[in-house]
């Protein structure tokens, strides 16, 4: 899947049935996804981490700092169960 950290902000939960207590969340900040999210992507990378999960709930994604700029953290996300 595809995600945004707002502009400002350090975290985001990603709301999924698809997540468990062992699944592997596979995290890539990707700024080429602009044009399939229909927004500008930041293009300063910062470590993308996942930082809490609930199983068949959410997870919660945490950027290591707030990237430069006025535009969005885009993430892409791959759960393995």
């Amino acid at each position: 899947g595809s995600v945004v950290v707002d502009d400002g902000a350090t975290t985001v939960v990603v709301s999924t049935t698809a997540v468990t207590a062992n699944s592997q969340i596979l995290l890539t900040y990707d700024s080429s996804l602009g044009t399939k999210l229909g927004i500008a992507c930041n293009t300063a990378i910062v470590q993308p981490t996942v930082s809490a999960r609930t199983a068949a709930t959410s997870f919660t994604i945490t950027l290591s700092a707030d990237p430069a700029g006025a535009n969005v953290a885009c993430i892409s996300y791959f759960i393995v169960n």
